[in-house]
Formats: C-alpha cells, structure tokens, sequence
C-alpha cells in the first residue's frame, strides 16, 4: 500500500472502523456493526459519532452517517420497510418483494460513492471529530436527499397514484393535507413557499410533493433526534438543512446560504484560468448536476432499482457497469455559446456502459413491469382500494388525511385489512378480494404502443374494435390500461470526455453530438423510443368464457 493511500485509509473512520470497533466480545451473527470515533477525538458525549455498517445484498457493505442514521431511525422513514418497491409484482415474481426502505439506503450508498469520486477528499461527518468541511456539508445533504427520495410513498407505490375515490383523487391536495396534519414549522414552511411563489403546486397531489411535506415534519419538533445530529454534526440550523435537501430533491427551490457559501467554495478545484465562473454561479451549477443525479436520466436512483429489481425478479434486464459508470463521472468547466459553467460529464470509456443502462431500463419497463398479469392487477387496484374504503366497517380503512394516517397507509396494512374483511367476514365478489386475496384477473387480449400524437386516440380505437371481432365480446366490455415510462428524463445525459488524439487536452462532446452516445442515435432514428407508452386491453374472463362456450355450442 502506497503511502498516500495508507494515509487516506488512517483518516476516514469508514476504513479505519473494522481495527476501531473490534473487541473481546463477539458481534451477533446479521448485526450491523458500527464504528466508533477514537476516545481523544470525541466530546465525550458518545452521541452521533459513530457510522453504522449494514449489510444489502447488492452493494454488500453500506455506510451509515449520523445524520442519516438519526433520519432513518424514524418512524415515517421506518414505513418505507413495509412498502414494496414493485407493488403487486411478487404476485408474478415471488421474489419482488424487495422494499422501498432498501432502494433508499442503496441510492444513499451510491449518491455517496458518486459523491466521493466527483470530490475525493469526501469523508461522512461525525460528531465531535473536527469540524465540518464544505464538502462534507454538501455531501451530507447530496446523502440525505438520496435517502429521502422514495420517502412520500404510501401502499403499492405509483400505482395507488392512478387511484380515484368518489371521483377524486387518492392524495388530496396539498393545502388540505398540510391543515390537517397540523404542524406548526410545516404551515410556516408551506406559508413562505406561498408567498415566495418558489414551488410548483400540481393539480394531482403525487407521491414527490408527499414527501416534501413529509420531510417539513420530519425535519421539524416532531423528531428532536434529528435536529439535534444535525447541529452536532454539521454545526447548522436544521431549518437550513431541510431546505438544501429539500430543493436537491425538487430542484426548483432556494437553497440557505450556507450551502451557497460551500457549493461555491468546493468547486474552485473545477475551474481553470480561462475558464472564470463566479461564485454564485458555481454553486447553482453545482446544485443543478447533483439534482440531476437524485432525478435525471443518469441517476442514483434509477442506478440502485435496475440492479435491485433485477435480482429480485430473477430477470436479466436492467444489468448494466455500475463500477465503471460511477468512477467516469465527473464535473467539468466549460465555455461555449452558453456561457462559462461547469457541467456534469461522463469519460468517453464509461459511454457505452451509460447505453447498456438505458436499454436495461427500457427491456425492464416492457418486459418484467409490464408484464400481463402485472398490468391487470394494476388496473384491479384502482377499483379495489374504493371499494375497500367504501367498505370500511369491515375493513377498516379509510382514505389517509392526517400524518398519522399517512404512515400507517402500507402494504402490509391494506394486505392484512382486506384479506381479514374476506377470510373473517365473508366480503365475497369484490375487486380487492379478486387483486388482493384470490388474484382471480380479467382475460388479457393485447397491447399496442402508442406515438404520443393527436392519432393515438385513433390506434386505440381501433384495436378495441379489432379484438372485440376478433374475440366475439362488445366494445364497451373491452377495458384498457395505459402504462408510460421515460427513458431520457429531465436534465438529459451528461456530456461526454473524450481524450484529444492530438495536442493533448480533453474534447467536450455535447450529448446529442455524433460519437457521444448510441443511445442517442437510437432514440433520433426511431429504433427506441424516448418515451414508452403502452395500451394494454383486457375484458372479464367470464364474459369471454361465456363467448368461448357460444362458440363451442354453435
């Protein structure tokens, strides 16, 4: 071992943990272990100055800051344990039954490997070691915004989103949830955002802007302990750091500034002579590469969940280089017609495992989520969770509108409520008890992808009017399914490094510039879509088996 890396092992306590922690007493066998800062640099205080090790079984070993830690340990991001991250897909592949409390500790571990490779000299923060460096700052907030991605989820993921009770939506709007949760420093927080106009409010309240108001609580009285690992740790006002997560997360609001202050001062490394940015400049920059890699086309989210449901489902999509994409990215200062900037770039060496990537994602979406039967229960739950809540005397449930009620609304809740209302109860004919209990789905009949033109209308017309001839069923029975996926998201892909073969230097490719990315040329030519939607149709399989026995008969 050099000697330059032996230091860089002395000084992170990651590294240095196993030697630290060992003792005469033996650890339980699937504990985490955790890793303690030596007596002399501590406060003596023993709080938050430790990082815990846990276990996943994509990335194998995952570090766990303080900060993090102390978020984690709450109950509204312990829920996250007891929602799955494919929502009924285990009915199809009994091993999705992966969570979203796991997917989030993996795009926390892989925004925490991105984050060490752009800067090098990233090390998690602990209490009472030294004091907080700019770079540890913003990469706590990069962490945690990882961490918090998934957090406003509730019951079967995405799919509860397409959920309409008495014609209104599932979630209510955001002003009503934020009255009836009734918390003090979240109406103050939903007031400034009011008044400075800095947030959009969309007609559908959808599981992101969940979880905004969802951290204001959490970051708020409601959990001291967090509070408190922030002021330890990073030596700033917690009101601060929600912020800084909150707009890495969103990527449209103001950031406190101190982040400003770190943001500009960490990327100083970046700029060359001829290049000049200023400060305030760099630090939107930077902040505007690092959202992209919370919410982008490239980005650590959609890294951990091609890995994870691919494991899990057992399917061979979505594999692709992690190790060789997250060590090729990188920040660059540039100056073109838009003007000096520093932007987030990928070497040339890494392009091709960004491609393989992609298409994963696109054979992922068509091939496992999109599989029949998946589509079908989808489509059942919009029916069933209704019809659950309208049966509420024996089911219990109800359409979640205080804070509590928002945490208790799991999987595992619905699963053991509407299959004790049918096994207790008798509730027999009902869509929860057919998508739910007995996994009784329609006939499926076909799909068609659609063009995002003024003519899909038309396609989709069309093909009902085919497969009721061709199935001898009525057009009106006929049901349909939309799914969609985008595989080129906002903020795009990154450039591209490539290595002059003449004069020395670096060449900037732009994405869309020829020899950047396949996927690009792909996606103009028309051989893969940008975007993927899809119609699938299905009808009831007893009208169909009564058809079938007509035919029979005849």
């Amino acid at each position: 071992m050099s000697r330059q890396a032996a230091s860089k092992r002395n000084t992170d306590p990651v590294r240095r943990g196993p030697s630290v922690a060992r003792s005469g007493h033996s650890r339980p066998k699937g504990t985490p272990r955790s890793v303690r800062s030596p007596p002399s640099a501590g406060n003596g205080s023993g709080k938050f100055d430790r990082i815990i090790v846990v276990r996943d079984p994509i990335h194998k070993d995952i570090s766990v800051g303080p900060v993090q830690a102390a978020i984690m340990d709450t109950p509204v991001f312990q829920r996250l344990r007891y929602i799955r991250q494919t929502g009924l897909l285990h009915f199809i592949f009994p091993g999705a039954v992966h969570t979203r409390f796991s997917h989030s500790l993996g795009t926390m571990h892989l925004a925490r490997r991105v984050f060490s490779n752009l800067f090098d000299d990233y090390r998690q923060p602990i209490a009472g070691s030294t004091s907080c460096s700019a770079v540890q700052y913003v990469g706590t907030v990069f962490e945690a915004a990882a961490l918090l991605h998934d957090l406003g989820h509730c019951a079967f993921s995405h799919s509860i989103e397409n959920v309409l009770v008495q014609g209104r939506p599932f979630f209510p709007p955001m002003a009503e949830i934020v009255e009836a949760w009734d918390d003090s420093k979240l109406t103050s927080w939903w007031r400034a955002r009011l008044a400075a106009k800095d947030l959009e409010i969309p007609i559908r309240t959808e599981h992101e802007q969940v979880g905004l108001l969802m951290m204001g609580v959490l970051f708020g009285d409601k959990y001291p302990q967090v509070g408190e690992a922030i002021k330890a740790v990073l030596a700033t006002d917690p009101d601060n750091f929600a912020d800084d997560v909150r707009a890495m997360v969103i990527g449209e609001m103001p950031v406190s500034a101190k982040f400003r202050e770190c943001a500009a001062a960490i990327t100083k490394r970046f700029t060359k002579s001829d290049v000049k940015i200023a400060a305030e400049a760099r630090a939107e920059q930077l902040m505007s590469a690092l959202h992209t890699l919370i919410s982008g086309t490239l980005d650590v989210d959609r890294m951990d969940y091609l890995l994870r449901d691919s494991l899990h489902t057992g399917a061979p999509y979505g594999l692709y280089d992690l190790d060789v994409l997250t060590h090729s990215l990188a920040l660059h200062a540039t100056q073109d017609e838009l003007g000096s900037r520093i932007v987030l770039a990928v070497r040339s060496r890494a392009a091709g495992a960004l491609d393989d990537m992609l298409w994963g994602r696109y054979q992922l979406f068509s091939q496992v989520l999109n599989h029949k039967t998946n589509v079908m229960l989808n489509a059942l739950l919009a029916e069933a969770i209704p019809q659950a809540i309208q049966d509420s005397l024996d089911t219990h449930l109800g359409r979640p509108r205080r804070f509590d009620d928002f945490v208790l609304f799991t999987d595992d809740l619905v699963m053991s409520a509407v299959t004790r209302a049918c096994l207790l109860r008798g509730t027999a004919n009902r869509a929860y008890e057919h998508a739910l209990v007995r996994r009784l789905v329609p006939a499926y009949l076909g799909r068609v992808r659609l063009e995002g033109r003024d003519t899909d209308d038309a396609v989709v017309s069309q093909e009902r009017h085919r497969l009721a001839a061709e199935f001898g069923v009525s057009v009106e029975d006929i049901r349909e399914w939309k799914a969609r996926s985008d595989l080129l998201k906002g903020g795009g892909l990154p450039y591209v490094l490539r290595k002059n073969r003449s004069g020395g230097g670096v060449q900037l490719l732009a994405p869309g510039e020829q020899g950047a990315y396949q996927i690009m040329e792909w996606t103009s030519s028309g051989k893969l879509p940008a975007k993927v939607e899809l119609m699938h149709f299905f009808v009831g399989r007893d009208l169909l088996t009564r058809q079938t026995g007509r035919r029979a008969s005849t």
